[in-house]
């Protein structure tokens, strides 16, 4: 996992200047093209996964609600982390879902830009997937983590 720095700022700005929260983040699947770093602010700057056979680049919705994402603390580890709920479900129906390798959690609210979202963090799944028409992608485990 890999936090943003544009995501870290937008954290502070929420909880110490009283910013607009998003109204929900979505989780969005991109390609490995691009520059991937902690210095990536925008869907725009990488490759999104092409909307079909199931797909869609808008994504699945993240709510804001204690229940999509959970925080929780660790004191004696000196850290807090916000999970996500298990299950988010992607299935490819007519054709391959191509080129996956990775997840993002980006900033969104209805009617927005997917291509032009903000990265607040993302995942890399370690390799390039193919999710053939029939299969699925299921992620069953993603936290936030800030030590």
């Amino acid at each position: 996992m890999v936090w943003t720095n544009i995501g870290k700022e937008k954290m502070f700005e929420i909880a110490f200047e009283g910013s607009s929260a998003p109204s929900y983040f979505a989780l969005q699947l991109a390609t490995s093209a691009g520059s991937w770093s902690a210095d990536l602010s925008s869907t725009s700057q990488i490759t999104l996964v092409t909307s079909g056979n199931g797909y869609t680049a808008s994504g699945l919705k993240v709510n804001r609600n204690g229940v999509d994402l959970v925080v929780s603390a660790n004191y004696a580890s000196d850290y807090a982390r916000a999970t996500l709920k298990s299950g988010y479900e992607w299935s490819a129906t007519g054709g391959t879902i191509a080129d996956v390798s990775y997840v993002l959690l980006t900033a969104a609210s209805d009617g927005d830009n997917p291509a032009a979202r903000t990265i607040w963090a993302y995942w890399n799944l370690g390799t390039e997937y193919d999710i053939p028409s029939g299969s699925r992608l299921v992620i069953n485990s993603g936290s936030l983590q800030g030590t």
